[in-house]
């Protein structure tokens, strides 16, 4: 009678246990739902058609403790639920780190941008390109920056501290900005601003617009002011939407700073065909001097893409967060 060698044929390399080849090694180590039992892990690669040294991984990897008994005793069985869950969590780590995991030092630049100046994932990217401060070889888009605050790879930044919390406001349809026919203020269009005043060479030209409240019924509303340059933020609390109250507030601003220092200050302001602003010669000529404390341009009443309403429609969005609608604004506040 010769001897037979207990050899291992040709197996699968590299192939992972399913779930139906886990349960099936389950019935052979326990000997139970008809199969006979089986613990050498040699006998069990035969079976499988692994190698012993797989077999010997996939026990240990679903091998859990059984108390059995009114006296209590434990048994080490294999249980290949307890397998297939810890597989399936080990498996989510496979594969390269993604860009944010290896380029920290980018994650940490854009985390302040956001948080601290309030900058939009576009801002973040611009602000990079200027500063060249991108790592080599990696240059992202603005839908992957959108994607890395919403996967959380960006530490203490959500969507909830994006401008206007990551959404976008839409014209409701309601007719857009209200028109007159001011020939002061349509004289003065955007398009006669200064090339210094357009390509932002010069600190002293601001942009203006009004931010209000619907609730309560409350008139009162924040006039804002942007510096194009360097985005500096003037904001005044007036008592309403009309001509009158943003003259008074512009007579109390030049009153503060001294004719000569508004004049410096305020070279020139751009709003829009607002009724608010129709006293275009009120808001020019000074009151402490004969005369004018600065220049008004407007965006015309021609219904055209207004060149100005990014700007000044981050300014309002950053003025609701700060100022919430339910809660008495103060009188004022300038920050850079």
């Amino acid at each position: 009678m010769g001897r037979r060698n207990l050899t291992l044929g040709k197996h699968c390399r590299g192939s992972h246990f399913s779930w139906g080849e886990r349960l099936k090694l389950q019935y052979y180590f326990a000997g139970s739902n008809g199969y006979r039992k089986e613990r050498s892990p040699t006998v069990l690669g035969m079976i499988f058609q692994k190698s012993a040294k797989t077999i010997g991984r996939e026990l240990q990897r679903g091998m859990v403790e059984h108390v059995l008994g009114e006296i209590p005793f434990s048994r080490a069985e294999y249980n290949a639920d307890h397998a297939q869950i810890d597989a399936e969590e080990k498996m989510k780590y496979k594969g390269p780190l993604p860009k944010s995991g290896r380029h920290y030092a980018l994650v940490q630049r854009i985390s302040p941008l956001i948080l601290k100046d309030k900058y939009s994932p576009y801002a973040v990217l611009k602000t990079l390109d200027k500063d060249e401060e991108w790592p080599e070889g990696l240059r992202i888009c603005e839908k992957t920056l959108y994607n890395w605050i919403e996967a959380g790879d960006i530490p203490g930044v959500t969507i909830e501290n994006l401008p206007r919390r990551g959404k976008v406001k839409h014209n409701k349809g309601h007719g857009g900005k209200r028109k007159h026919s001011n020939a002061e203020f349509a004289a003065r269009s955007i398009e006669h601003r200064p090339r210094e005043i357009l390509r932002r060479l010069v600190a002293g030209h601001w942009e203006g617009d009004t931010v209000y409240s619907r609730k309560n019924g409350s008139k009162e509303c924040l006039l804002t002011l942007v510096e194009r340059s360097t985005r500096m933020e003037l904001i005044l609390k007036i008592p309403d939407r009309t001509a009158k109250s943003v003259k008074e507030a512009f007579d109390k601003l030049e009153r503060q700073l001294g004719s000569r220092l508004f004049r410096l200050i305020f070279l020139s302001v751009t709003f829009d065909n607002g009724s608010e602003f129709s006293d275009v010669l009120g808001l020019e000529k000074s009151i402490l001097t004969k005369g004018t404390r600065t220049v008004l341009y407007c965006i015309s009443p021609i219904p055209i893409v207004p060149v100005k309403e990014a700007l000044t429609r981050t300014t309002t969005a950053s003025s609701e967060d700060s100022f919430p609608k339910e809660r008495t604004s103060p009188s004022s506040r300038l920050r850079k």
